[in-house]
């Protein structure tokens, strides 16, 4: 979705339309997994770049919903 546009050039709305694409089909959890990622990609990018830039996928994260959690998400120990 981001496509050819230069990274410096991404803002929190180019961020936000790559989220809801799974956030229209119901994939909650995904659309986080792909926030998280692109923190990343953004902060790699401003560690590499000589000129800092601003991380438009932090600034997105409370317009996504929040996960529902069923059950206990901890790892259960087998006896």
């Amino acid at each position: 979705v981001l496509g050819g546009l230069p990274i410096a050039a991404a803002r929190k709305e180019d961020v936000l339309r790559v989220c809801e694409a799974a956030l229209k089909d119901g994939y909650t959890d995904t659309a986080h997994r792909c926030q998280q990622i692109m923190v990343h990609v953004f902060e790699y990018a401003a560690a590499k770049l000589s000129d800092p830039i601003p991380n438009p996928a932090r600034a997105i994260l409370k317009s996504l919903p929040k996960i529902e959690r069923r059950g206990s998400s901890r790892p259960t120990a087998r006896a």
